[in-house]
Parts: structure tokens; sequence; C-alpha cells
């Protein structure tokens, strides 16, 4: 990307850093608090938990605070939920978020060209 965008890479990376950090964070907050339009899932431990990374790390992703961490345990809880929702669409049960969305979002938490959140 640097070749791409030159001297504006550092700040694209920044950004971009940022954006799905707050992504990440407000879908957790979602889980947890039933805000934006979500709705509470204090029921069940496993969306507790996945409320919890996904706040927390998003967070820090997004205020670059131990964001290589964070993304790759973001990284590690969005991969479980993607293969939990495919594996239940495969099955026949319905599920409205068997879709690439974790994928997607795993994989831009880890991008970078030296392996590294910025």
């Amino acid at each position: 990307m640097e070749r791409w965008f030159g001297k504006y890479s550092e700040v694209l990376y920044a950004v971009m850093r940022v954006v799905v950090g707050l992504l990440f964070a407000c879908h957790g907050a979602q889980k947890l608090f039933g805000v934006l339009g979500g709705q509470t899932h204090l029921s069940d431990p496993m969306l507790v938990a996945a409320g919890v990374i996904e706040f927390v790390g998003g967070s820090l992703v997004a205020l670059r605070l131990w964001a290589g961490y964070a993304a790759f345990v973001a990284s590690g809880e969005m991969a479980v939920a993607y293969s939990r929702c495919t594996r239940r669409a495969d099955s026949g049960q319905s599920s409205t978020r068997a879709s690439s969305r974790p994928c997607t979002a795993s994989s831009s938490c880890m991008l970078h060209p030296e392996g590294q959140v910025r």
C-alpha cells in the first residue's frame, strides 16, 4: 500500500485502525449494553465473552494500546464466530450472522505489510 499511497500511507493506516477498532467496539457495545439498535445478550456466556473481547479489544485497537495483542485476540474471536455461524447455516438452522463479515473484520485487524497493527 505504501507504493500506491506514498506519503499518505501512515495516515490511511491510522484511519483504518481507528475505524476498524471503533466498529469492533460498537459491535461489542451492542451485545453488552444493548445500544446502537442491539439487544443485550447477558444470558449467553459465549456472547458476553464475545462482547467483552469486541468492546475492549476494539477500544484498544482504536487507541493503539497493545493493539497487536488486542487485534490478535479479536481476530481469533471473529474466526470462532465465523466458524460457528457457517456451521449453523450449513446445518439448516436460521442464522442472520452467517456471512463473510467476521472473516473480513478479522482480516482487516491484522492487515499490515510488516504484520503489525499500527
